[in-house]
């Protein structure tokens, strides 16, 4: 990232608060009194390339909000605590960005962290501002990963150390030394201690967790408060869906496995489910869509389809409450497609399908569930 780029994204963010976007899309959080109980916030990128946003509130739609940037590929997003939203993309330039939104400060911040990547990003979020990013190398198609506690990234180097647009599998060979905790409150001090904020340069690094995969990667935390691992999900070179999953302490990352059955035609996606469980969907060979459950995080059910409109590029899932699943994904004339099931009888029964008033994308729509 060069010295405009910087000084551009600061701008942004300073002058957020100015733009005629952010009234409109960055408001106090309420609790909808519809039947359906939950919000869904969904963003993807216009035909213009910036990032677009729209929200199902009480049950109607509200027309699509234009945020800016410049994007290559597909974003993904996920809430690290109620009312707040963190969106990770590839920019133009395949260097990795972030935006926070802040509902209950209604603010928006955009953050550049320097490193270019070779695919669309992963997030998974827990509470406690707790992500976990995957993205494929840049220069090669092996799967990397980094992290954030309590907003705080674990892999962010010094420019002076690590030059701004580097390829993220070389960031840490690069890296002197990790940013020291000194550094890094002196860094929360610049920024005012704001989760997830990088107005300074600074250079994000991960670490190799090996594979050899197409597309993007699909990253989650599930389990109970008690008992939580971590889990991601890739298309093999085979096109199988593979995944690595930590062990049931959470303190390695045990070896790659195939989960077999068919072959897909997209990134995956996966939402926490019942009993500790997990819900796996993704595009087949027919162009539509497919779903296979991790039934109480003991045992994988085969694929069942769920059939609907063909798809134009992978789906992505959210769930804002027990019984209930979303899924999005671009249909083949650009418009977002929305299914969802409100019941416990996903493997059984065909969702509900509707489309997404009012735009036209360009990339694959992420979205998340919310009951704020």
């Amino acid at each position: 990232m060069n010295k405009q780029r910087r000084l551009a994204i600061l701008s942004v963010t300073l002058c957020l608060a100015a733009l005629p976007f952010a009234s409109r899309t960055i408001a106090q959080p309420v609790v909808p009194q519809n039947l359906e109980g939950g919000n869904l916030y969904v963003y993807a990128v216009g035909m213009d390339r910036a990032l677009w946003f729209t929200k199902k509130s009480y049950g109607a739609w509200g027309g699509w909000q234009r945020l800016g940037g410049k994007i290559n590929g597909s974003p993904d997003a996920c809430s690290p605590n109620p009312g707040k939203i963190l969106v990770m993309l590839r920019a133009n330039d395949d260097t990795i960005d972030g935006v926070t939104f802040d509902f209950v400060g209604k603010s928006a911040t955009w953050s550049g962290y320097g490193s270019k990547i070779g695919s669309d990003p992963g997030l998974a979020c827990a509470p406690g501002d707790k992500v976990s990013l995957f993205v494929r190398g840049h220069n090669n198609a092996e799967l990397y990963a980094t992290g954030a506690e309590n907003g705080a990234w674990s892999s962010l180097y010094t420019e002076d150390k690590v030059p701004v647009g580097l390829a993220i599998e070389d960031v840490q060979k690069r890296a002197a030394q990790p940013v020291k905790k000194s550094l890094w409150q002196k860094y929360k001090d610049w920024v005012g201690g704001e989760p997830f904020y990088v107005t300074v340069p600074y250079v994000l690094g991960a670490w190799g967790l090996g594979g050899q995969i197409k597309g993007g990667p699909e990253g989650v935390i599930f389990g109970t408060p008690a008992k939580q691992r971590q889990a991601v999900f890739v298309r093999g070179l085979d096109d199988f869906i593979w995944w690595r999953v930590t062990d049931d302490g959470n303190s390695k990352w045990l070896n790659f496995e195939s989960l077999g059955g068919l072959k897909m035609t997209s990134d995956p996606t996966v939402v926490p489910w019942r009993n500790g469980g997990l819900l796996l969907f993704a595009r087949g060979m027919d162009n539509k869509l497919w779903v296979r459950e991790f039934r109480g995080g003991q045992q994988w059910t085969a694929w069942f389809p769920w059939g609907g409109p063909v798809l134009a590029g992978s789906p992505d899932a959210t769930s804002w409450g027990p019984g209930r699943v979303d899924v999005f994904a671009r249909g083949a004339d650009g418009q977002v497609l929305h299914a969802w099931r409100d019941d416990n009888d996903v493997l059984a029964k065909e969702p509900k399908w509707e489309i997404v008033p009012n735009g036209t994308v360009l990339s694959d729509p992420t979205a998340v569930g919310t009951t704020w």
